[in-house]
C-alpha cells in the first residue's frame, strides 16, 4: 500500500487469508496437492486480479505431480 500498488479500500488481511484458505479447501475437498506451485497459481490467477494487479507468469520450477 505504501508503494501505491494497492488501493486504499483493499482489506489486506482478508486478501492474505485467501491463499491458505484456498489451499486448505483444495487439500480437504479434492485430496489434490496444495503446495507451492498451487499457491503461486492462486496468487497469479486469483489474488492479483482481485487486487487489480496484472497477472504474473507462474515461475515454479517443479510442478506438482499429477493426481
Amino acid at each position: 500500500r505504501d508503494r501505491g500498488e494497492l488501493d486504499d479500500d483493499i482489506d489486506i488481511e482478508m486478501a492474505a487469508s485467501l491463499v491458505p484458505s484456498l489451499m486448505l479447501q483444495r487439500a480437504l475437498l479434492t485430496g489434490k496437492p496444495a503446495g507451492r506451485a498451487y499457491a503461486e497459481q492462486v496468487v497469479g490467477s486469483v489474488l492479483l486480479p482481485v487486487l487489480g494487479r496484472p497477472r504474473r507468469p507462474i515461475t515454479t520450477a517443479t510442478p506438482e505431480p499429477p493426481t
